[in-house]
């Protein structure tokens, strides 16, 4: 708060963007401010008991990269609920204000690799992974790819039919929740002729669910995990992180709503044109939210009210339900308070810069983030090793190396940073490296992984100068499931 009092401005204000055309130089400070008090929540929540940890468990098939969003949700709810019963262990649902703090320090995701043998039964075939981080980051990777299809599911035992209701929509900038409208139309398909405890259940089950997108938010901004910019556009930002809606003018004002709503896939500066001197009540089926009472939709929408009448109920009070829940999650159930902390009086560009992450990536972006590590190096499975670089190491990074990353399909170069870092995306930090150290002993050793530390060791021979083997190589390391990654 010192900090940015000394920039000149009010620390209860929250600044709008035509108020930050004089803070490009300031920056640095904003980012400072901001690293340093999520920095302080961090070490205060560490210095908790941590007796007791929350887990997530994720199996996942040796020949599959990737794993279902959507099973590890419903098995990790269906578990909390069991062991809520008995009062026992704890899970990424743990609503409690006592346990919620770990989600900062004290959580850890297994991931228990499966081989589909023997007629296609699931058999555990290696130990879960320790997780230094690389586990981490690869299922909150995994969970921003695949937000957009995450859904609950329903068996209605009368209509013995199994039904899904839809979280979240795809625009061109990012994911947005689903209209209280459609989430109500679902559940009422899905619970059919069923009793209304089996209604409220379903309804708190999608709630937590929300609850759960916020709070993992929650742990990669103060965890410091990049989180992929398909998640969030600018508009959602705005609303789930600093607290600033359309209806806020001053804070928000209309020029920048419809600058940012474009994220949406929406031209509003198209339809302004054809809404204009209509009845917002005349909207409401259009736009998917609830009719409002008789004041409110007589209004007729003009050029000043456009954005605190229309885009306020057409993309905020639309999907208040699942704002408010997800907000919940982001806050702790209420433990951590990071708008009012942090991010409703940091500019939205310091947000977006230091949070979120590029979803493409060019080769030129993988090139740039690559080193030849050259110092002692500790690893938990063996003794320390001093990791000297030789002149015909040196000079395979520079040529068969580089050379085979340029020729990686858009997919495998994907693959090949989320093989080295458990990212899909890459992190704007550009602190964030991968380091390649050539210490393997056995001349045609696969690449191996280590993407706590972001490391990729390749053999010490550096495979002879020979571009169409380590090519070989590394494409059978990257088809391998992403395996050897999980450390």
């Amino acid at each position: 708060i010192d900090n940015f009092e000394t920039l000149g401005f009010d620390k209860h204000a929250i600044m709008p963007d035509y108020e930050m055309e004089d803070l490009v130089e300031k920056e640095e400070a904003f980012n400072d401010l901001m690293d340093k008090t999520l920095r302080m929540i961090s070490l205060g929540m560490q210095q908790l008991d941590d007796s007791e940890k929350i887990t997530i468990t994720i199996s996942q098939s040796l020949d599959q990269a990737t794993f279902d969003i959507n099973q590890v949700m419903d098995n990790e709810y269906k578990k909390w609920k069991q062991e809520k019963a008995k009062d026992s262990g704890r899970k990424i649902f743990e609503t409690e204000s006592e346990h919620t703090w770990k989600f900062v320090n004290n959580w850890i995701v297994n991931f228990t690799a499966l081989n589909n043998k023997d007629r296609g039964k699931a058999i555990k075939e290696e130990s879960t992974a320790i997780d230094g981080g690389g586990p981490t980051r690869q299922f909150l990777s995994q969970l921003w790819s695949q937000i957009e299809r995450l859904a609950v599911s329903h068996y209605n035992k009368r209509r013995k039919k199994e039904n899904k209701i839809k979280l979240f929509s795809l625009y061109s900038g990012g994911i947005w929740p689903e209209p209280n409208l459609n989430i109500e139309e679902g559940v009422k398909k899905a619970t059919d002729g069923e009793s209304i405890d089996v209604i409220a259940a379903l309804n708190e089950r999608i709630d937590r669910y929300y609850n759960v997108i916020g709070i993992m938010l929650f742990c990669s901004i103060v965890g410091e995990h990049s989180i992929s910019s398909k998640v969030m556009g600018r508009f959602m930002q705005n609303v789930l992180l600093r607290n600033c809606e359309p209806r806020h003018k001053d804070r928000y004002p209309a020029a920048q709503v419809l600058k940012d709503c474009q994220d949406l896939g929406v031209n509003e500066e198209i339809k302004a044109k054809a809404l204009l001197s209509r009845k917002i009540g005349d909207l409401a089926d259009d736009w998917c939210f609830e009719k409002q009472d008789k004041a409110v939709s007589e209004q007729k929408i003009t050029k000043e009210n456009f954005s605190t009448l229309f885009m306020q109920m057409a993309f905020v009070e639309s999907r208040r339900r699942a704002i408010d829940s997800i907000k919940k999650g982001i806050s702790l159930y209420g433990e951590v308070d990071l708008a009012r902390m942090v991010f409703s009086m940091t500019p939205i560009d310091v947000i977006s810069k230091r949070l979120f992450a590029k979803v493409f990536m060019s080769t030129d972006d993988v090139i740039d983030r690559l080193r030849i590590r050259d110092e002692r190096v500790e690893y938990d499975e063996g003794s320390p090793l001093d990791i000297k670089r030789e002149k015909h190491q040196d000079a395979f990074f520079e040529g068969p190396f580089l050379e085979t990353i340029r020729e990686l399909s858009g997919d495998q170069l994907s693959s090949f940073f989320e093989f080295c870092t458990g990212y899909n995306y890459i992190p704007q930090n550009p602190e964030f490296h991968i380091e390649v150290e050539f210490s393997l002993d056995g001349d045609e050793d696969l690449p191996v992984s280590h993407t706590c530390v972001q490391h990729l060791r390749l053999p010490r021979s550096a495979y002879n100068g020979n571009k169409m083997v380590f090519k070989k190589k590394l494409l059978q390391s990257l088809s391998n499931g992403l395996r050897m990654t999980m450390m």
